[in-house]
């Protein structure tokens, strides 16, 4: 069994009504684990501080879930973790330890209950990002001109005024957008 899980290096149960509470111990026992896809089901409870034994993980997509709670402090052992996606769920609390993943290349986590600073990431090797609709407060990080207003809003304690002075709509932005916010143009 040791070795199955081993050699274990993608877990993708998307869109597959699961309902019970992921044990994130038993899943990172997985040596080779780098995807864990749960997107769009109905899973619940926390992510536990076990999720950062799953140390090659590259890709986390838990979008469109029922989990809720603070994100744990351990993601930061997460090394290899490029893409990012918690939107759509309930979660709450600080993310602002995220810049201490230093691979991150996608960060979406839009339409959940966070708070504090948003996050001050190297924007420069960033693809996707969006904390839209939540309940970021304080400045706005220098996104290095990559990323438009639609990435922030939604925050009633950042100043409207200012994202809209600092992130002005491009012609671009102003054509319906994906629920992915990316590079001005995407």
């Amino acid at each position: 069994m040791d070795q199955l899980a081993a050699s274990v290096e993608k877990v993708v149960l998307d869109k597959l009504n699961l309902s019970r509470v992921v044990d994130f111990g038993s899943i990172c026992k997985a040596s080779s684990l780098s995807v864990l896809s749960l997107v769009k089901n109905d899973v619940v409870g926390l992510i536990s501080e076990e999720i950062g034994n799953c140390k090659p993980l590259a890709h986390l997509y838990l979008n469109g879930n029922q989990l809720s709670g603070h994100l744990p402090y351990s993601l930061t052992q997460l090394s290899n973790l490029k893409k990012f996606d918690i939107s759509n769920s309930n979660f709450s609390g600080k993310v602002s330890y995220m810049p201490r993943i230093l691979r991150l290349l996608t960060l979406l986590v839009h339409n959940n209950l966070h708070s504090g600073e948003t996050p001050k990431l190297d924007f420069s090797n960033l693809i996707l990002f969006n904390v839209s609709n939540n309940n970021f407060s304080g400045p706005l990080p220098d996104v290095k001109g990559r990323f438009s207003g639609n990435s922030w809003s939604g925050n009633p304690q950042l100043c409207r005024e200012l994202i809209s002075k600092a992130y002005p709509p491009s012609k671009a932005s102003r054509r319906p957008r994906p629920t992915y916010m990316g590079k001005l143009g995407l």
